[in-house]
């Protein structure tokens, strides 16, 4: 009977033990795959075309094909027509789409051109254009891929004079922050807005340029990283000597911890170090009066009512007639213009006759990588992964 017992009791552990280790081996996979779905997740959006809303309720818009190209339905990508070049006037009604005076029956057109590039309106765009009717108007969506529109960023961003590593540093920074808006958008039928105006991303061909394109492709698919996922990773023209914390300008609710304030050596060469320029009172009382701040007239700016550790201007007080107007920096700026006011750091004002005059230090919003900075790190032989440790330390420099 002991013998039966043992062998019952022997069979039982053998049992147990592979239970056990099965349960610990799905479990260890389990763990895997949650610790990589976000990263796989990442590289799929990354491999995949960008979509950008570039035109918004229109009835008609004009698009050249540079070279041969065909129009296909957007549902089931039947080709509607093809040609070898040429202009389309593409227009609605409330009775659906037309090209060139010709009705289609689809909903949804895509441009295909054979040579990549295509032209919406006045400027000429790397991918395909994409035709929506919705609600008897059109909206065109352009899509291209990450490192297409990562070209043209580079280009209008920093100069061809720039050196190689300051533009590969670029090109990742610019990369890293286009697929962190996409993984982050709330957008259903395109990825990004792409309209006239303040957080247009893309520019088309025109701002692309020889070095710029070709650091891009020298650093094709690596971002930066923070914590397993995309970093956020916003950048500018000149800190002006120190660089600004996040959340100093985006709110508490930014709380990327390699977004502090670091001290920068390296920007002072830089043509956007310092800067002066006269406002006339008549533009800033007529801004003032049109963002719903009625002055009367001004007799004093206080460009340092409050300033934050980086020696940064955080909120401005206004004398005025009717009485005393207190803005955040960002919206006096926003008020008056980003290029008039150039940066928060260092900020001075003085009355004169008619005007004020404003000096400071750097240009933009102080957050992230100092671009002249960058370049100054590289001309005195620093890596591009130096410069991003530098102005985004505790990342992870991640190639895909």
């Amino acid at each position: 009977m002991k013998t039966i017992f043992l062998a019952k009791y022997l069979i039982f552990m053998l049992f147990l033990g592979i239970f056990v280790f099965l349960l610990a081996s799905g479990c260890g996979a389990a763990g895997s795959f949650a610790m990589n779905s976000g990263r796989s997740h990442e590289e799929s959006v990354m491999s995949a075309p960008i979509r950008l809303l570039t035109v918004c309720g229109v009835k008609s818009v004009a698009i050249s094909a540079l070279g041969p190209c065909k129009i296909v339905s957007g549902e089931n990508k039947f080709q509607i027509m093809a040609l070898k070049a040429g202009d389309l006037e593409i227009t609605c009604s409330d009775k659906g789409l037309s090209v060139n005076g010709d009705s289609v029956s689809a909903a949804i057109i895509r441009v295909v051109p054979d040579g990549g590039k295509i032209k919406i309106g006045e400027i000429v765009f790397r991918g395909i254009a994409e035709i929506r009717y919705e609600k008897n108007a059109m909206n065109v969506i352009n899509e291209l891929g990450i490192e297409e529109l990562v070209m043209s960023q580079v280009g209008r961003e920093v100069s061809s004079g720039f050196k190689p590593e300051a533009l590969k540093a670029q090109a990742i920074a610019a990369r890293t922050f286009v697929l962190h808006e996409k993984i982050h958008s709330k957008f259903k039928v395109y990825d990004l807005k792409n309209l006239e105006g303040p957080g247009k991303i893309y520019f088309g061909t025109v701002t692309e340029h020889v070095p710029g394109n070709e650091a891009v492709e020298a650093t094709r698919g690596i971002t930066l990283r923070y914590g397993g996922e995309t970093a956020f990773t916003p950048y500018f023209s000149n800190c002006g000597g120190y660089t600004e914390d996040v959340t100093e300008v985006w709110g508490t609710a930014s709380k990327e911890p390699y977004l502090s304030p670091v001290p920068c050596f390296f920007c002072k060469p830089g043509e956007h170090y310092a800067w002066q320029t006269e406002i006339a009172k008549a533009h800033i009382l007529a801004t003032l009066n049109a963002a719903g701040y009625p002055a009367g007239d001004i007799s004093e700016i206080d460009p340092n009512y409050e300033i934050s550790k980086s020696g940064r201007t955080k909120t401005v007080r206004i004398a005025a007639d009717k009485g005393k107007i207190t803005l955040s920096l960002n919206e006096f700026r926003s008020i008056v213009g980003y290029n008039v006011l150039r940066s928060a750091r260092s900020l001075t004002c003085r009355p004169r006759s008619g005007t004020f005059y404003f000096t400071g230090k750097g240009w933009g919003h102080g957050v992230g990588m100092c671009q002249d900075g960058a370049n100054g790190m590289a001309k005195q032989g620093h890596s591009y992964k130096e410069i991003l440790r530098r102005y985004y330390p505790g990342t992870e420099i991640s190639s895909r």
